[in-house]
């Protein structure tokens, strides 16, 4: 990410110690020029901080009292916030820095060697994803929920905008990487809620000490650090809808807290005795069976049911093969614009292998393998060799019947490009401007490829 012209970066900084937070900002002014920042030195403090506003930067000192790295850092991930954390540290073990590192610090810089930490902080900006460019569609976190071709999926989409405007709890289940989390952004977009916030939190990364206070807010004095009155993620998605991400890791001492928040529509918060009404519409995702995990004991047999009014089940990428080139074709064409400023095309033979991978990490790695492909290509479109190794060694498969009819072949390299193109178009409606934008090619190279396609009895795609 790269500061923009009308807006200085913005800088946190967790320091307990008023001198060290003034020759940190002092180092970073060299850096980065002028630029807004603010400190605090108390988790309550820091969750504050990230109600307030958006930051371009976290940096963080170790040794603070009541306020550590590992927990700021939950605080993000539980939030969904992908903000670059540094740890500038005057003292750190090999094993902490490990720790801190494998939770997502992108970088570990002692305090008595600050000329590392320039090269540090323009690494954790350089690598943040740039905004998309005008014009391109508004996505839920980033990525489109596309319209799906496959029978599997299109069930799943359609449970979803049949539970929307109910007021009742959703339970989305499904492997991790299928794409729950869009699946409650549908959710939201066409319920009675829309008009309020949508909240997620990932209920895993969050600390049991923590997630209570995370969920339900906390008063002024309740425990150490707690400075002020702080609402929850349930005050604070009042209106609007909570995404409880990863139900299945809540622990029990939780779980009695939230059925009670279901049951009552009420919620109180940590060292307070009155209860506090809320409106909000609950959607829980899980990748765990919760029916065996209510047999196991691990979770309130009580609460499943109370989240499983309407069940909406994601299949895997491997179950709904039709959907890949689509995804894979809109992952490229975000990735090239946020990456290279301009579209990328991705050659018939990488296309086949795309489709022939079995994807165990479903659309999750899709996008990882995509990104890393656009990242690494070294023409104007994505070869084979760009792709990771585990994909490259995927064996072109049947896909159905070829355009003649061949049933079980082998499809050739044009029929694969004529698949990915008519695919384009069916996503924008046929419309040929924004089908080429996707593609990554230019207009005149689609209409060259769709007149080739125009034999007898085809008739030209409709569209602009």
């Amino acid at each position: 990410m790269k500061s923009s012209p009308d807006r200085s970066v913005r800088v946190l900084l967790l320091e307990d110690s008023e001198d060290d937070a003034l020759l940190v900002a002092r180092r970073l002014r060299e850096e980065l020029g002028e630029f807004f920042w603010r400190r605090v030195e108390t988790l309550d403090g820091f969750r504050g901080a990230l109600e307030e506003g958006t930051w371009d930067l976290v940096l963080s000192d170790h040794s603070m009292p009541g306020l550590a790295p590992t927990d700021a850092l939950a605080l993000l991930s539980g939030r969904g916030l992908a903000t670059p954390f540094l740890i500038v540290s005057g003292h750190m073990s090999e094993a902490e820095a490990g720790e801190a590192l494998r939770r997502g610090a992108r970088a570990v810089v002692p305090k008595a060697d600050l000329a590392r930490l320039g090269p540090a902080v323009r690494g954790a900006l350089a690598s943040t994803p740039e905004p998309a460019p005008a014009g391109r569609a508004t996505r839920a976190n980033g990525r489109a929920l596309l319209p799906p071709r496959s029978e599997a999926m299109r069930e799943a989409v359609d449970v979803a905008r049949r539970a929307a405007p109910l007021s009742c709890h959703v339970l989305v289940t499904g492997e991790s990487g299928t794409g729950k989390e869009l699946i409650a952004h549908l959710i939201h977009a066409e319920s009675p809620y829309s008009a309020g916030p949508f909240v997620p939190v990932h209920c895993g990364a969050i600390p049991e000490t923590l997630l209570e206070s995370e969920l339900f807010g906390h008063a002024r004095g309740s425990f150490t650090g707690a400075m002020r009155d702080r609402p929850g993620l349930f005050e604070a998605a009042e209106g609007g809808t909570l995404f409880l991400d990863e139900i299945g890791e809540v622990p029990p001492s939780v779980q009695v807290k939230l059925l009670r928040a279901l049951q009552e529509r009420e919620v109180r918060r940590v060292g307070e005795n009155n209860s506090r009404t809320v409106n909000t519409r609950i959607v829980a995702a899980t990748n765990r069976d919760l029916a065996v995990e209510v047999e196991a004991g691990r979770f309130r047999r009580d609460l499943y049911y109370r989240l499983k009014v309407i069940e909406v089940r994601v299949p895997p990428l491997r179950d709904r093969p039709e959907d890949i080139l689509p995804l894979a074709l809109d992952r490229i064409a975000e990735a090239a614009w946020r990456l290279r400023g301009r579209g990328l095309e991705i050659s018939p033979a990488a296309a086949e292998r795309l489709h022939a991978h079995p994807w165990p990490g479903n659309v999750r790695e899709l996008e990882n393998a995509v990104e890393r492909a656009v990242a690494l290509a070294r023409g104007p479109r994505i070869e084979v060799d760009d792709l990771p190794e585990e994909i490259r060694r995927a064996a072109p498969a049947p896909t159905g019947p070829t355009a003649d009819g061949r049933p079980g072949a082998v499809r050739t390299l044009a029929e694969v490009e004529r698949q990915c193109i008519l695919e384009a178009l069916g996503r924008t409606g046929g419309n040929r401007r924004r089908a080429a934008e996707q593609l990554g090619i230019g207009t005149a190279t689609l209409y060259r490829k769709l007149k080739l396609y125009r034999g007898p009895g085809t008739a030209p795609p409709p569209g602009p």
